[in-house]
């Protein structure tokens, strides 16, 4: 029973992440990260702050059930 419920977790925190990876915006890469872009720092707004903050918690939530069911094994 516990190790169903944490497969289901780990599966539906992956398939959150994944969307919410794919749904960010796509023009700020690794460079942007170092100042190669030429562009100024955007603050995040909107649904863009919302799916930032998505993608964060389920990347969390999926290594904690990752560790969790690594532990109970």
């Amino acid at each position: 029973m516990q190790k169903e419920i944490l497969t289901s977790i780990i599966i539906a925190s992956a398939v959150v992440l994944i969307i919410s990876v794919l749904l960010q915006k796509k023009d700020g890469g690794l460079g942007a990260t170092f100042g190669s872009s030429g562009g100024a720092y955007m603050k995040k707004r909107g649904a863009e702050k919302v799916i930032f903050f998505v993608t964060i918690i389920s990347a969390i939530v999926f290594g904690g059930t990752i560790l969790v069911s690594l532990i109970l094994k």
